[in-house]
Parts: C-alpha cells; sequence; structure tokens
C-alpha cells in the first residue's frame, strides 16, 4: 500500500503486514501531491500534483519517474480502469460549474493526442 506525505512530497510504501513504513520516497516536480491510484498490475503510480496541474508516473519496481503528464487544470482526484489502460482525473474547478473538462481521461498505452468527449477531455 502507498500513502502520500502531504507536506513534503513524499510517498511512503507501507506494510500491510505489520503496517510499518518499508521505504519513503519523493516524487519530484511534485508540489504537494494530492491524491494517488496504483495500477491493478502493481507497476505503476499515478500521483495528482494539484498545485502544478500535472499528473506523475512512478515505477514501483525502482520508484522512478516514469513522466509527467501537465493537464489544462488542477488535477484533485485519480482512479484508473480495472484493466489498466485508462486513467480517469477529475479536477476542482469542473465541480464548481466552471467552463473547464470535469474528467479528463488519460490512455496511458496509446500516444497522447486531445480528443474531446461527453465526459471531459480524453488525452490520447
Amino acid at each position: 500500500m502507498y500513502v502520500i506525505n502531504n507536506g513534503d512530497d513524499t510517498i511512503s510504501k507501507i506494510s500491510t503486514a505489520d503496517n510499518t513504513v518499508v521505504e519513503t520516497f519523493p516524487v519530484p516536480g511534485s508540489n504537494s501531491p494530492t491524491r494517488l491510484v496504483e495500477t491493478p498490475n502493481g507497476q505503476f503510480l499515478y500521483v495528482t500534483g494539484a498545485q502544478l496541474n500535472i499528473v506523475t508516473v512512478i515505477r514501483t519496481s525502482d520508484f522512478s519517474v516514469v513522466t509527467t503528464i501537465a493537464l489544462p487544470v488542477n488535477p484533485i482526484d485519480i482512479a484508473v480502469s480495472p484493466d489498466g489502460n485508462f486513467v480517469y482525473t477529475a479536477n476542482f474547478f469542473g465541480a464548481f460549474g466552471f467552463d473547464f473538462h470535469p474528467v479528463l481521461i488519460l490512455c496511458w498505452r496509446q500516444p497522447m493526442r486531445g480528443i474531446k468527449i461527453k465526459a471531459g477531455i480524453c488525452l490520447c
């Protein structure tokens, strides 16, 4: 299990067997990570950085940053599809009816290109 340590831009890996911190690592380039989600295969973490409008993709085997994805609005929550092919982010402004897409869909396995969809915008 992974948890965000808000305030110091780190993530801790927790052993659920004995509830101890196994390792703590920084989230480079992230200013106040807000949420994270692990892919179903356990290979990647997607971490939202709402203050910088980014999602950072981290490889769990060595905690290296695979990529940082710039978003048009600040992501406050994140989820991954059961097959691991799509990552969904919700943004703060969509909740208040501003003229922003309330949901962004990131297609990890495809080259990124902007395609507007009814639910928001698909960056795939």
